[in-house]
């Protein structure tokens, strides 16, 4: 039986927030990049580790948040209903080290240090995780989150791999998500944790 109850998946809209306020200040504040910006240097710089957390807090525009937004809000609502929320922010900090850990080894040796800012590392966790509850509750789901679901599968194949670095740390995010929610549902004898 589908859940009709309207709900808003509250944790997922806070981050959202976070992350709109990051945009504002991106837009008004010049020099708010230096401040979080992950570059690959910053592997070896303890001073600067503190950008393994700021770096998705740089949304460069309305339109990467917005993506960004609704890939949170729905793969979140996917989360949040199935009393996956108490994971949301564990998924988010996951994601988000994972992800800026494996971009900033594997980007060692480039030619340039390109600096990593975006929130995308936690749309792909969020989404890793929403797939592995959606498979399995798929008979529960709306419409447009079996939409989403199949959409963001196929978009994996889009991934840009012009960065290596970006590419393997956005699979690496989305696979340990996949795992993480598998050894949560593993442990709790139910689809949902």
């Amino acid at each position: 039986m589908k859940n009709t109850k309207i709900s808003f998946p509250k944790y997922s809209i806070a981050l959202i927030i976070i992350l709109f306020i990051g945009t504002l200040i991106t837009s008004f504040w010049n020099e708010y990049y230096n401040i979080v910006l992950l570059h690959p240097s910053d592997l070896y710089e303890y001073n600067n580790w503190y950008r393994y957390l700021s770096y998705p807090l740089y949304v460069s525009g309305l339109n990467q948040w917005f993506w960004n937004s609704l890939s949170i809000f729905i793969c979140g609502g996917i989360l949040e209903r199935r009393s996956f929320d108490k994971h949301i922010i564990y998924i988010t900090l996951l994601s988000t080290l994972i992800g800026g850990v494996i971009y900033t080894i594997l980007n060692q040796n480039q030619q340039y240090e390109i600096p990593m800012a975006s929130p995308h590392m936690i749309s792909w966790g969020f989404f890793g995780a929403a797939f592995v509850i959606g498979i399995k509750n798929w008979k529960e789901l709306r419409n447009y989150e079996k939409i989403i679901l199949v959409l963001g599968f196929i978009g994996i194949i889009f991934i840009s791999r012009d960065n290596i670095g970006f590419y393997v740390g956005t699979l690496a995010v989305i696979g340990l998500m996949i795992v993480y929610t598998l050894v949560l549902i593993k442990k709790t004898g139910h689809n949902t944790v």
